[in-house]
C-alpha cells in the first residue's frame, strides 16, 4: 500500500475519532427536573387534573389522597382512585374516568394502609381513624388546591383555580381593538414546581401584546423571556407591552405563579417537551443509567413528533450538563450503548437511526473525574489529524516536483 494511501486512511480515522470525542467534552452536575403530565383547561368525563398540596400534611408521602366527585344537576357521583404524594412536590396528578362530567369534588386524606374509597368515608364515618382529613365541597377544575389543615375537626380548606391565560394584542402600543385574542389551552407543572399554562399563538408583524391572567380584566403580565432563535423578534415587556416584529407562530409558556411568559419556536418546544418527558422516565444510578422500564413509552411519544422535531433531536450534540435536549440524547446514547436489547428509536424524518456511540466512549463521558482526560484526548487527536493533513500536503507537493 502506498504511503499516501496509508496516511489518508489514518487521517480519516483520526478525524472520525475526534468527531466522536467532541460529542461531549465536559461533565457537569446539572440535572433535568421531572415535568408533570399535561392536562387541558377544558374538563370532561375523563382525564387528568392536578391536586395542589399547600401544607406539609397534604404533601406527605406517608399518606394517600382520593376524591369523591359529583354533579348534582345530573344526580351522578363516584369515588375516585387513591394516589400517593411524592413528598417533594406541591402537586400530584389525579386521573379519573367517569360516565359523567364532575362539577364538584371532596378530597380525603387517608392512612396509607387504605386500599379503596367508598361510602364508608361519608358522614358518620368521617370519624373513622383511617380518614385523617377531608375538605369542603369544591368546584372540580383542572387544578384543585388543598389548603389549611384543622386537626381538631379533620376539615381542611380547598378551592379551584381559574387558570385562564389569554394572549391579547393589537396593532399599536395604544391599541383599542384586539387583533390577537388566543387562549392558552394546556396546563402542567414546570421544573420550578409552578403551574404553567401553554399553547401556540400566531402573532402578526407589529403586534403589541401581553398575557392576561384570570377571567375578566384579570392581571396584565408583560414579563417575558425568549429562546435565542426568536429573541430578536421581541422587545419591550415589563410594565409595557411586548412588541413582536415578525409574522410568526410561537409557543407560549406562561408561569401562572410567577406571572412571566417564556416564548419559543414551536419545533424547539416540541422537541424540548419530549426531552423532558424522556428525562423524567429514564432513571439514573450513581454510575450513569439503569435499565429503563419506560423505554417503550418514550419511543411511543417520540413517534408522535413532527419530522422537524425529530430532525432537531437526531442532530443534537450529547451533553450531560447541556439543555434538556442535549441531556436527553446523552442519556439515550448511554442507554443504547449499555443495553443492546433496547430499541434505537431516535430517528430523523427519513427514519434513519441516530448513529450509535461505542460503550467505551460513553463510559468515559459519564465516569467521575474523566472530564480533563477527555479534553486532553480530544486535543491530542485533533493535533494528530492536523499534522497528518500537513504531511499529506507536503507529500503531494513533493510528488508533483519529482514528476
Amino acid at each position: 500500500m502506498k504511503k499516501s494511501t496509508i496516511l489518508k486512511l489514518f487521517s480519516l480515522l483520526t478525524f472520525a475519532a475526534a468527531g466522536a470525542f467532541a460529542v461531549a467534552a465536559a461533565k457537569g452536575s446539572k440535572k433535568a427536573e421531572a415535568v408533570k403530565a399535561e392536562t387541558t383547561v377544558e374538563i370532561g368525563n375523563s382525564g387528568t387534573i392536578m391536586l395542589q398540596l399547600n401544607t406539609a400534611e397534604w404533601q406527605s408521602s406517608g399518606s394517600k389522597i382520593g376524591l369523591y366527585m359529583f354533579n348534582n344537576s345530573v344526580s351522578k357521583s363516584a369515588w375516585g382512585n387513591l394516589v400517593t404524594p411524592s413528598g417533594s412536590s406541591r402537586f400530584v396528578e389525579y386521573s379519573y374516568n367517569l360516565d359523567f362530567t364532575p362539577a364538584q369534588c371532596i378530597a380525603f386524606r387517608f392512612d396509607p394502609g387504605v386500599e379503596t374509597m367508598g361510602d364508608w368515608c361519608f358522614e358518620n364515618n368521617r370519624g373513622n381513624s383511617a380518614i385523617w382529613s377531608t375538605t369542603n365541597d369544591t368546584d372540580f377544575s383542572n387544578v384543585v388546591w388543598l389548603g389549611n389543615y384543622y386537626p381538631s375537626s379533620k376539615w381542611t380548606e380547598s378551592g379551584a383555580y381559574d387558570l385562564s391565560a389569554v394572549v391579547k394584542g393589537g396593532a399599536s402600543d395604544s391599541w383599542a381593538e384586539a387583533t390577537v385574542d388566543t387562549q392558552l389551552t394546556h396546563v402542567k407543572v414546570n421544573g420550578s414546581d409552578n403551574l404553567e399554562v401553554y399553547g401556540e399563538v400566531t402573532l402578526p408583524a407589529g403586534t403589541y401584546f401581553k398575557v392576561v391572567k384570570g377571567s375578566g380584566e384579570g392581571t396584565w403580565c408583560g414579563n417575558y423571556s425568549a429562546h435565542s432563535s426568536i429573541q430578536s423578534n421581541l422587545s419591550g415587556g415589563g410594565s409595557s407591552n411586548i412588541h413582536n416584529t415578525a409574522s410568526a407562530t410561537y409557543e407560549f409558556y406562561f408561569d401562572y405563579d410567577g406571572e412571566s411568559v417564556y416564548i419559543t419556536d414551536p419545533v424547539m418546544a416540541e422537541a424540548d417537551e419530549w426531552a423532558q418527558y424522556f428525562l423524567s422516565h429514564v432513571g439514573c444510578d450513581s454510575k450513569g443509567i439503569s435499565l429503563p422500564s419506560g423505554w417503550s413509552d418514550c419511543a411511543t411519544e417520540y413517534g408522535k413528533l413532527s419530522g422537524d422535531a425529530k430532525n432537531l433531536i437526531y442532530g443534537s450534540t450529547a451533553k450531560e450538563d447541556g439543555s434538556y435536549i442535549e441531556q436527553a440524547v446523552a442519556r439515550y446514547d448511554y442507554a443504547v450503548a449499555h443495553h443492546a436489547s433496547l430499541a434505537k428509536f431516535i430517528v430523523n424524518s427519513s427514519s434513519v437511526a441516530r448513529p450509535s456511540i461505542s460503550l467505551e466512549f460513553v463510559n468515559d463521558i459519564y465516569a467521575t473525574g474523566q472530564t480533563s482526560n477527555l479534553i486532553i484526548i480530544v486535543s491530542i487527536v485533533s493535533l494528530i489529524s492536523a499534522s497528518t493533513l500537513v504531511g499529506l500536503i507536503v507529500l503531494k507537493k513533493r510528488k508533483v516536483v519529482n514528476k
